[in-house]
């Protein structure tokens, strides 16, 4: 019972210091708002990138191929009427 007598006092006293502080109390609520946003953004990105599976059957033998040989020279377009040319 003293315990919540004590956490209500608590709770008035913050209440009416946040009421004479008008500039404070802005600055915590967007301080804690943008907090909340950026940290429920950050969970999104990674619960759909890296929590759950990839939305095909047979995720997991999906894979990527590249090329990582460099060409030095490209090809010649072809016009009408000529022949092409070797490099």
């Amino acid at each position: 019972m003293f315990s919540t007598i004590v956490s209500v006092s608590l709770l008035r006293q913050t209440l009416r210091r946040l009421a004479r502080e008008p500039g404070f109390t802005a600055t915590a609520l967007v301080t804690l708002a943008l907090c909340l946003g950026a940290n429920l953004t950050i969970f999104a990105v990674v619960d759909s990138v890296l929590l759950r599976p990839l939305p095909f059957p047979e995720a997991d033998r999906l894979v990527t191929l590249f090329n990582t040989r460099r060409q030095t020279h490209y090809p010649q377009p072809l016009t009408l009427g000529t022949r092409p040319t070797s490099c």
